[in-house]
């Protein structure tokens, strides 16, 4: 059910977190969903501000981020930390340090990945997903 496209009706869809991952685990044998989440909070972080609204709804109905006295930038943020905070606790890498990998491979992975002018929050070429994987050092 996850490829079938029923989940893309009606909305845009972005895969570029897939796409950076997919490198990952071509390039190192990396498991997809250890690589996603190393990459998916990193892209998150990088794309957030031109999906901001939905960004918000994601932290407030999925992990019931208080809205009280914050702006909807730190909502956003917020939601993002949980997400990369949840993974760590079920015990998955979210840096891509905890799979050993290396900063000066960065470059290689993102040449590898990425297919220039996609994405639906912003164009996500070589140059973006490099500073995507920077985001995902740590």
């Amino acid at each position: 059910m996850a490829l079938n496209g029923i989940i893309g009706l009606g909305k845009m869809e972005d895969w570029n977190s897939h796409q950076i991952e997919h490198a990952l685990s071509g390039i190192y044998d990396t498991p997809h969903g250890a690589g996603l989440s190393i990459v998916f909070p990193a892209w998150m972080k990088y794309v957030y501000k031109n999906g901001i609204s939905k960004f918000k709804r994601y932290a407030i109905n999925v992990w019931n981020v208080e809205q009280e006295s914050k702006t909807d930038e730190e909502i956003a943020l917020e939601g993002i930390e949980k997400t990369k905070a949840y993974f760590s606790k079920m015990g998955a890498p979210v840096s891509l340090a905890e799979m050993n990998i290396p900063e000066e491979d960065i470059e290689r992975i993102a040449k590898t990945a990425m297919m220039p002018g996609s994405g639906s929050y912003m164009e996500i070429g070589t140059k973006e997903a490099e500073e995507i994987l920077r985001l995902a050092i740590k």
